[in-house]
């Protein structure tokens, strides 16, 4: 870790690491960002700034955090204690509570949370200690005090803190039987859970969109330079070969070009199939709700009803429920049109395989993720040490890949392809006893 000798030279290079921690943050490689965010750090112990030793070891225990290691993490939270000050150090201890009560050690995380209170300067910064506060309440059954704290946290201006108050909100008012309250507090939730999604579905977007073009301009630059180099012999080959060649290129052309043609049809009639299973039972469940929407208004108008309240909450409910169902259905068929039309797709389907790089293979799994969200947290959830290699065979899966293609991608056989699809059906669906195929696992995640 030399940069030079000088503090000023050590303090460029701690700014430049801890930048490339967070871009590949930003692209969901949370090995790599590790990886810089230490160097970072070690950059910034030879300079001696405290406060920016402290922000990057407090990034490595929420990256840590983000991948179940909470051991790992309350580690570089206690670390990053020892270099805070008074700046820092609040948002170290709030962090070190909350993942010390996800571990059950309540006692150690009220003090810590006790701890960042006291570290306050602004007064929004109350806003994420209380919610931290209502959750650790909550899960110790003290539901006086969460509901005292997280009717102040959901003043937030913060989106992601008002969510999370009325998320725990409307599971206290759920299991208090207070029906009204958890109707009114779970449409709040709903409504800003799909404002932060909706947000942050763009944001990524965008990102993946970038990443991508920066990678088309760096092939062609790349491309540019080789061609230049082999200009001459090229077309001396070329000039040779071409009249030989010319009637054998164009039949293997036309029956390239059917044979692909032919996939690409097989392949968009199963994921019309797949659609229209899947909406057909989300619009069979709205049917028979609306159903029972109009008998409850017939119910609601009747002079005979006197308790109508119930009648009224059930109602709300069946609107809700309708509300969320039809906000899915937009979701898949919208998610699959954007996978269709992507050019990365295209790429991953059908481009030559030498010129699928490993960087396009990330572009291609983070564009998929925004389309299947829930997709890499269930792979985890379900096969927490699976591999790259098995990661990315299961998001060409779920995008409909098919087998020969992945066997081109990986230089391995279809049958080899098979047996790593049944592997994986079968780690996946752990101790079921019906047998399932890949595909649907993946398509319940």
């Amino acid at each position: 870790l030399e940069a030079g000798g000088s503090a000023e030279n050590y303090g460029i290079e701690g700014r430049i690491q801890n930048n490339l921690g967070v871009l590949y943050t930003y692209q969901d490689a949370p090995d790599m960002a590790i990886l810089h965010l230490k160097r970072s750090a070690a950059f910034f112990l030879k300079t001696g700034e405290t406060r920016n030793i402290a922000f990057a070891l407090r990034d490595i225990g929420r990256l840590f955090s983000m991948l179940h290691k909470p051991d790992s993490a309350i580690k570089y939270y206690r670390q990053a204690l020892l270099y805070a000050d008074s700046y820092s150090r609040f948002s170290v201890l709030n962090n070190l509570g909350d993942v010390l009560a996800e571990e059950k050690d309540y006692p150690s995380a009220y003090y810590y949370i006790r701890q960042s209170l006291k570290q306050v300067y602004d007064s929004s910064d109350y806003y994420p200690v209380y919610l931290t506060l209502g959750k650790l309440f909550y899960n110790t059954g003290i539901a006086d005090s969460a509901r005292y704290y997280l009717n102040i946290s959901k003043k937030s201006l913060r989106s992601e803190t008002r969510a999370g108050s009325y998320f725990y909100l409307y599971r206290l008012a759920r299991e208090n039987h207070q029906w009204e309250d958890y109707a009114a507090m779970q449409e709040r939730y709903e409504l800003l859970r799909d404002s932060i999604q909706s947000r942050s579905n763009t944001t990524q977007m965008l990102k993946v969109r970038h990443l991508y073009d920066y990678q088309q301009l760096e092939r062609k630059a790349s491309g540019a330079e080789l061609a230049r180099t082999r200009a001459a012999i090229n077309n001396i080959i070329l000039f040779t070969v071409i009249m030989l060649m010319t009637g054998s290129i164009a039949v293997y052309t036309l029956y390239s070009r059917a044979v692909k043609r032919r996939e690409q049809q097989l392949q968009d009639e199963v994921f019309r199939q797949f659609a229209n299973k899947h909406n057909v039972v989300d619009h069979d469940q709205i049917r028979k709700n609306i159903d029972r929407i109009m008998q409850l208004g017939n119910l609601l108008n009747s002079k005979s009803i006197k308790n109508k309240a119930a009648l009224r909450l059930e109602k709300k409910l069946l609107e809700l429920e309708n509300t969320r169902l039809s906000g899915q259905g937009e979701g898949k068929n919208k998610g699959k049109k954007q996978i269709y039309s992507s050019d990365i797709y295209n790429l991953i389907i059908s481009g030559p395989v030498q010129m699928v790089s490993e960087k396009e293979k990330e572009a291609f799994m983070a564009f998929t993720d925004e389309i299947f969200p829930g997709l890499r947290s269930g792979l985890v959830g379900l096969y927490p040490s699976i591999s790259r290699d098995d990661l990315f065979v299961c998001y060409l899966t779920r995008a409909g890949i098919r087998g020969k293609r992945i066997a081109e991608l990986f230089f391995i056989s279809k049958q080899a392809v098979s047996a790593r699809r049944k592997r994986l059906a079968e780690i996946l669906k752990g101790d079921e006893k019906v047998t399932r195929s890949l595909e649907d696992i993946l398509a319940s995640l």
